[in-house]
């Protein structure tokens, strides 16, 4: 179910923040581009000016939700973590920055929980780490449900048809 809120949220999305990238086509061809394949579909919806500017206000509404959550979240987690696991978690961060700046492989082969072991994550740690996440997830949840109910408010029947016919 997920999956294809997020696919049909796409395609809206793509619809309102793409350029247009097409003239006066609207049905997809097979030399075209993704983007371009994309743009015509989402043309093809026939939405007014009013639908795409309640549909972007409704993503950036959406967009804030997901940056306060996880900010949220991230705050949670490092208040959870000590002032040396800090300063190692920083210092890992920083090593892999430059490495990808000066050309080196970033990919460290270690998991998160390699890292984990690393820093000394305890196991109150670990947990208050999967509250933290259980309780992002659910938050998340709760603002992509808004989010799809929103643009179902905002779109015709047919409008919302049509996006589904493109996911079957």
């Amino acid at each position: 179910m997920r999956s294809s809120r997020w696919i049909a949220a796409a395609i809206v999305l793509a619809a309102l923040t793409c350029a247009p990238v097409l003239a006066q086509t609207s049905t997809p061809t097979p030399s075209m581009t993704w983007a371009e394949n994309l743009q015509a579909k989402i043309d093809s919806l026939g939405m007014s000016d009013g639908q795409r500017t309640e549909i972007r206000n409704a993503f950036e509404k959406a967009d804030k939700g997901y940056d306060e959550a996880i900010l949220v979240t991230r705050n949670e987690m490092a208040s959870v973590l000590t002032a040396d696991q800090k300063t190692k978690l920083g210092a890992m961060a920083d090593t892999a920055i430059q490495n990808h700046f000066s050309g080196k492989d970033v990919d460290t082969g270690k998991s998160i929980s390699e890292i984990g072991k690393e820093l000394g994550i305890t196991k109150e740690q670990r947990d208050a780490f999967k509250d933290s996440l259980k309780r992002l997830d659910g938050k998340l949840d709760t603002i992509d449900q808004d989010l799809t109910k929103r643009v179902k408010e905002i779109l015709r029947p047919d409008q919302i048809e049509k996006i589904k016919s493109w996911l079957m």
